[in-house]
């Protein structure tokens, strides 16, 4: 567990030297081209599914989609203090795009990274130029776009090449509310230190991430996003607040439809633990030390509500997407440990106005004895997926040998020793 951003575990800077899985790799359309779930790249299992989506004027569109990644057989025999599930559980994850700062264990400005996550990865951004108002910045990745900072704003434009507005952070006055994540380091505004301390004088904050906020077109019709920041304070009562974890909850098309996303508390009690607070002081919950980040619940529905200036129904819920979820433990050196149990997303249920189910997507998992055992299972894996069609997908692991991989290379001598001790040889 740190208290540096990272993408799945991974610090941003290894992350972002692994190639992103773009959406012309594989396919969300679902059974007939499952092949195309599988990346050839990683040899893994990745399925993107889109659930639902809303639209502005002007051609501009937001869509839900989750993304399965089977590459987990480790994260399961890791506890829950360093490798807890995200909100949809392990192995998935839902795309939301932000800038984050990686300071490299330090708050000097001349240490600081910064990487765009989009696109299922990182991509880091490099410094080119700065004015009086803005700092400009291009991607590692090159794209033709305008990509600027604005300090005073706390505010970062991404113009794209269709002349779509992409803005992130910018707004500072609710920090439970508000696209922008915080840290906290010590020394006031030109401090240096934000490790762990308890100590409450001389503590300032500083933005660790700015969320994506809104999109807009040149015409000014957008699409906005609405967060919501859990929040712990450093040193008891009189210290200030970091940012444990940001949540997306609602997705707004002003004069359109929205999206509301609903969590829940990811159970913890005496037998399950599904997160833990790897520095926890035992005399106190409520006293901290460390900042460290990690999700404290999951995803429980996403509901699509009518215009709020509809003529018919304004707000007026029109479909809800379920998700329904198992909590198991499968570490073979940890059984019954509560600090090693997953969460598996095993259903995807759409939902009428009325409440009514309509036919749903079911997942299983290599995460029982007997489907491990059978041997083409990868502990903690997706094993098979039902349609709504009813069709369904079985995949089978096999472990692959890679050649010229060896770390050892026979050897035995051979030939006429060219050296002889002669006579005269003390």
């Amino acid at each position: 567990m740190s208290d540096r951003i990272t993408e799945n575990g991974t610090p941003l800077d290894t992350a972002s030297e692994t190639p992103t899985i773009r959406d012309f790799q594989i396919d969300p359309n679902g059974l007939g081209d499952i092949s195309e779930s599988l990346n050839l790249f990683r040899g893994d299992i990745n399925l993107p599914l889109t659930l639902t989506s809303i639209s502005s004027r002007n051609g501009l569109e937001a869509s839900v989609t989750i993304l399965y990644s089977s590459n987990v057989s480790k994260a399961i025999d890791i506890s829950n203090k360093e490798a807890p599930t995200g909100p949809l559980g392990l192995g998935w994850s839902m795309g939301i795009d932000f800038i984050a700062l990686d300071n490299q264990n330090s708050i000097a400005p001349n240490n600081n990274q910064y990487y765009l996550i989009s696109e299922g990865g990182p991509n880091r951004l490099y410094f080119v130029q700065e004015t009086p108002d803005y700092r400009e910045f291009e991607l590692d990745h090159y794209q033709f776009w305008q990509i600027r900072f604005y300090p005073s704003q706390e505010r970062w434009v991404i113009i794209k090449e269709d002349g779509h507005r992409y803005i992130y952070g910018g707004s500072m006055g609710n920090m439970a509310k508000g696209p922008l994540q915080y840290g906290i380091k010590w020394g006031q505004k030109n401090g240096n230190w934000k490790d762990g301390s308890s100590r409450t004088t001389g503590q300032s904050n500083f933005t660790v991430a700015w969320n994506l906020s809104r999109i807009e077109t040149h015409f000014g019709d957008g699409i906005e996003y609405y967060y919501d920041n859990e929040l712990h304070q450093i040193g008891g009562s009189s210290g200030l607040f970091y940012t444990v974890s940001s949540r997306l909850t609602m997705v707004k098309a002003p004069f359109g439809r929205s999206l509301t996303f609903l969590y829940g508390d990811k159970v913890y009690d005496t037998r399950i633990k599904e997160y833990e607070f790897p520095n926890q002081y035992t005399g106190g919950f409520d006293f901290r030390a460390f900042q460290d980040r990690l999700d404290t619940k999951y995803l429980d529905r996403i509901e699509l509500r009518n215009a709020s200036d509809a003529v018919w129904a304004p707000e007026a819920l029109l479909s809800t997407v379920q998700f329904k979820y198992d909590i198991i433990n499968i570490a073979a050196n940890h059984p019954g440990d509560a600090n090693f149990y997953k969460r598996y997303l095993t259903d995807v249920v759409m939902l009428s106005p009325n409440g009514l189910e309509l036919p749903n997507m079911s997942f299983t998992y290599y995460n029982t004895p007997e489907a491990i055992s059978a041997g083409k299972g990868q502990p903690g894996a997706l094993k098979d997926i039902i349609y709504p069609q009813g069709g369904k997908v079985t995949y089978d692991f096999e472990q692959a040998v890679l050649p010229g991989t060896s770390r050892t290379m026979g050897w035995s001598p051979s030939g006429i020793s060219r050296f002889w001790h002669g006579p005269d040889y003390t």
